[in-house]
């Protein structure tokens, strides 16, 4: 159902009809639509790879939380104790410019 609001100006009978989802309408459909996603890839006949699993993991992680805008897959990452370069799986980048590594 579309929530309807109605604003009614001071200076006049002027009326703006504002037509929205409402938050939880969205975030119920959201929810709905990453658990049913994660049940066809569980449900699924042909096995997925380790790589597509992590990247199907990714996306709904990014859904789940929009604050990250980035993700790159097994970047390089130097380990400064052993001086060895690493990969994790993934590098993610918020809006902030802060990374998570996963």
């Amino acid at each position: 159902m579309l929530a309807k609001n109605f604003v009614r100006l001071p200076w006049g009978d002027l009326r703006i009809e504002i037509v929205a989802p409402s938050i939880a309408e969205f975030e119920t459909h959201k929810f709905e639509t990453i658990s049913r996603k994660l049940k066809e890839i569980l449900n699924d006949e042909v096995p997925y790879s380790e790589r597509r699993w992590q990247t199907e993991i990714v996306d709904i992680f990014q859904i789940l939380n929009p604050k990250y805008i980035g993700a790159f897959p097994e970047p390089p990452i130097h380990d400064s104790y052993s001086g060895a370069t690493r990969r994790v799986d993934f590098l993610l980048v918020d809006a902030g410019g802060n990374i998570d590594l996963v």
